[in-house]
């Protein structure tokens, strides 16, 4: 099986598990769990516990699904893409919010555009071409920020698994890596921050 028909079978297999997406309560919790690995830090107010500030910066989220960590952040320029079918109020939500929403891949991001910051978090089993969304992540942005999960195994949904030295390699530096078991994360997961091509740009 090619890996086209592999990823297709993987993004229907997504569909069917996000399910009407009204319901995302697990995967915010989820978020307030790996946020810190991401460098991002959550200070509550009087309204919301789950609150990350940011400084204006430009933040793009590759596979930030119908509910990306995003629309937790205040005082961003926030671009989410994801390629699955999402129900049409998904890009409602988001556009509410002032982040831009594109139904494409990863793999076809435009590469003239530019971004602080871009995330990727427990996205990259689920693409048809991993190497290229962090080739074209690092070319876009000043610093890329990851925490992916690794050592997997693969099954319908996630046609890809990963070591550590993989994706050292196609980042062209040094993560770390963490074993985790509360908040909704179990397994062993890479973190870290890595410059980007538009560093000092």
């Amino acid at each position: 099986m090619n890996t086209r028909i592999k990823w297709q079978q993987a993004q229907q297999w997504e569909k069917e598990w996000w399910n009407t997406c009204a319901n995302t309560v697990w995967e915010d919790v989820k978020q307030m769990g790996l946020a810190p690995y991401l460098g991002l830090k959550i200070i509550p107010n009087a309204y919301t516990q789950y609150r990350i500030p940011m400084n204006g910066e430009s933040v793009l989220d590759i596979g930030g699904g119908p509910s990306s960590i995003l629309l937790k952040c205040e005082n961003i320029k926030g671009t989410v893409v994801d390629p699955c079918d999402y129900p049409a109020w998904v890009g409602e939500r988001y556009k509410a919010s002032g982040i831009k929403y594109l139904k494409i891949k990863g793999e076809d991001i435009p590469t003239n555009a530019r971004y602080d910051i871009v995330l990727l978090y427990n996205c990259l089993q689920h693409t048809e071409n991993p190497k290229r969304i962090i080739k074209n992540a690092l070319a876009i942005s000043k610093e890329v920020r990851i925490f992916e999960w690794i050592n997997t195994g693969t099954n319908d949904g996630h046609p890809h698994s990963f070591t550590k030295e993989q994706l050292e390699k196609w980042l062209g530096g040094s993560g770390q890596v963490v074993n985790l078991s509360s908040q909704g994360l179990f397994g062993t997961a890479f973190y870290g921050i890595f410059i980007g091509d538009s560093y000092g740009k």
